[in-house]
């Protein structure tokens, strides 16, 4: 990553939206890029925390270990998150649970001193973290309120939507007669959230229909994971 492309994505970040060109400068100096291979630690609970890190690339995962070795991923970190920043404010910083990279990463170590003496000559900047922190909070308490109010069924629909990233809406969905379909029609309902049909193939409800997916792609597509990236393309006819 070029010194130009590296000054470009940390401003991504929310620590870095409000610093000053200078001042921005200044911290990228002192911090260093750290390539994480994934299953690696990024740093590890009770290690003292003296960097704050934002994700360039790839995907960290913070975590718990039980003492029996099992392990609760507590947040998904993607790229231009930051994470352990508010760590910098405590007498004695460490780290509460461990970083690990889910995929080959390449995040940013930031000096936890050198970035608090950027925040004393910054009000936009301090203020700009408090909002960071107080949304972070409001998510925390969303995610125990799911964990405690909403059943378990509900909770897994949701980690699959989140999975399958935002909807994108249909513009100019018009109504279709219903009719029979075929196995791995592909369809899309006005929620804009393409859905290939199963074995069952049920009638399309209205929905236009904008592709099939071959037989030997449908027993593909039936062993993608949950959040994997497919890619459609023309299939030949046979001849």
């Amino acid at each position: 990553m070029t010194r130009s492309e590296l000054r470009g994505a940390s401003r991504l970040a929310a620590p870095f939206e409000a610093l000053d060109d200078d001042t921005h400068e200044r911290v990228l100096r002192e911090s260093r890029l750290v390539p994480v291979h994934a299953g690696e630690f990024v740093f590890q609970r009770g290690e003292r925390a003296t960097r704050f890190f934002v994700v360039l690339s790839g995907l960290v995962n913070l975590v718990l270990h039980s003492r029996l070795g099992d392990e609760k991923v507590i947040e998904t970190l993607r790229p231009n998150s930051s994470f352990a920043e508010t760590l910098m404010f405590d007498d004695e910083p460490v780290y509460p649970m461990a970083a690990v990279a889910a995929e080959d990463t390449v995040v940013l170590a930031v000096p936890n001193d050198v970035y608090r003496e950027a925040l004393a000559g910054s009000t936009t900047a301090c203020l700009r973290m408090l909002g960071d922190v107080s949304r972070r909070v409001h998510a925390l308490v969303r995610e125990v309120e799911s964990h405690s109010l909403v059943d378990a069924k509900t909770r897994i629909v949701r980690h699959l939507l989140e999975l399958a990233g935002p909807a994108r809406a249909c513009a100019g969905h018009d109504e279709h007669p219903s009719e029979g379909m075929g196995p791995g029609a592909r369809h899309v309902p006005p929620s804009g959230r393409p859905t290939i049909l199963g074995p069952d193939a049920p009638v399309t409800g209205g929905y236009p229909v904008i592709a099939v997916v071959t037989d030997a792609a449908r027993d593909a597509l039936a062993q993608a994971r949950p959040g994997s990236r497919i890619r459609f393309r023309h299939a030949r006819p046979p001849e």
